[in-house]
């Protein structure tokens, strides 16, 4: 599954943020081209296909939640509730991360934590992880506290040791800490 650009968009079809892995669909062609037609055929029908074949030979893919729309755009044959599961996510984890319903003014205070989760969760337009667990011990939650000190002395909160900390992982179990990480390798050389 492939990427091209993933949007959230306002209800007035406007983009609150947006990522781009810069493959076949160009950051401007998408902004200037395919969104602006894409909220077109939004504001156009009462109940919008999931799934709409959009100009430039894309596909947009788009959920709506509260007054949100969460829309992917890919010019690729992807499996379309791959996407779909993806926004979903990404709804979700703005949900658990900001505390409500993420709304545009939630997303625009919280941008630089929204920007970091898009990041950890797509790279090079591939989903990489999804897992809240894994994605708290990556982007640390924002908190009132946090951003009243980074405002005040200009320097971040978190710091190496908070971005290094251990996180629970499915596969892990709770609390174990090692005391040293040691990596064995073998290396085999054969000369011809």
């Amino acid at each position: 599954m492939v990427l091209d650009s993933l949007f959230i968009l306002n209800d007035a079809g406007a983009p609150i943020i947006q990522k781009h892995w810069g493959t076949d669909l160009s950051m401007q062609q998408a902004t200037h081209v395919v969104i602006p037609a894409f909220t077109r055929y939004l504001s156009t029908c009462l109940t919008a296909s999931p799934i709409w074949p959009g100009p430039l030979s894309t596909t947009c893919m788009h959920i709506q939640r509260g007054s949100l729309i969460y829309t992917a755009l890919v010019s690729t044959e992807v499996a379309p509730l791959e996407i779909l599961e993806l926004l979903e996510s990404v709804s979700m984890l703005l949900h658990e991360y900001t505390g409500q319903v993420a709304t545009e003014l939630t997303i625009k205070e919280n941008f630089v934590c929204v920007y970091q989760l898009l990041s950890e969760m797509v790279d090079s337009g591939r989903v990489v992880t999804t897992d809240t667990s894994v994605l708290r011990g990556l982007v640390p939650v924002p908190s009132l506290m946090g951003r009243v000190i980074e405002n005040v002395s200009g320097f971040s909160t978190n710091t190496l040791a908070n971005s290094t900390a251990s996180y629970d992982a499915p596969w892990r179990a709770r609390g174990i800490r090692h005391t040293t990480n040691e990596f064995f390798v073998d290396i085999v050389d054969r000369i011809d």
